[in-house]
């Protein structure tokens, strides 16, 4: 018998709060500055701004996200009493901009927003030895170690904050927007 163990839970919420996004749009255009790092080559608010969802324009996202945020938690086992948010920060992506793979380390839940993307931008999570794994030649239910999604305006994704995700580079000409943001207990 082969047992499955060690689950990689990823929740995927489509058309969510969708009326939002032009407000938000607008604070994202106003608060990115260009990062030209190692990890990530993206226009983003992670450097200057870690708490864009203090901007009013955010709060019926903030209080939708935190609902599926605490069922998302209770799923996993947590309880939700004193969590809520520690950061969000805006990302505005441009042709050739990329963002290694990475883990939120301290949060429980890690999630991305999408405000607006092009048809052929996708994000990657992966085992956390993905990279050091000799591939099979044959996909099965026992040995997925990578899955992709495609960013879509109006996506939410949500998972645990030790989950390895990354971009590869943005090909296309039209930007993506996103937010990024962990959930965890509060001090």
């Amino acid at each position: 018998m082969i047992n499955n163990h060690f689950c990689v839970p990823i929740l995927v919420e489509d058309n969510f709060c969708m009326d939002d996004i032009p407000a938000m749009k607008k604070v994202i255009d106003n608060e990115v500055k260009p990062n030209n790092t190692l990890d990530a080559r993206i226009q983003t608010t992670h450097g200057t701004n870690q708490q864009v969802f203090q901007h009013s324009e955010f709060n019926n996202f903030n209080q939708s996200m935190l609902e599926k945020s605490f069922h998302f938690m209770k799923d996993l086992g947590y309880a939700g009493e004193s969590v809520g948010i520690t950061n969000m920060w805006a990302n505005k992506v441009g042709k050739y901009d990329y963002h290694m793979p990475h883990v939120h380390g301290g949060a429980i839940v890690t999630g991305v927003y999408y405000l607006d993307a092009p048809k052929d931008a996708k994000i990657n999570f992966s085992t956390a030895s993905y990279d050091l794994e000799i591939h099979p030649e044959e996909q099965t239910e026992y040995n997925e170690t990578k899955v992709s999604y495609d960013c879509k305006p109006g996506r939410l994704i949500l998972f645990k904050g030790t989950t390895k995700h990354w971009c590869d580079s943005h090909l296309q000409d039209d930007y993506k927007y996103t937010l990024a943001f962990n959930v965890a207990r509060r001090l």
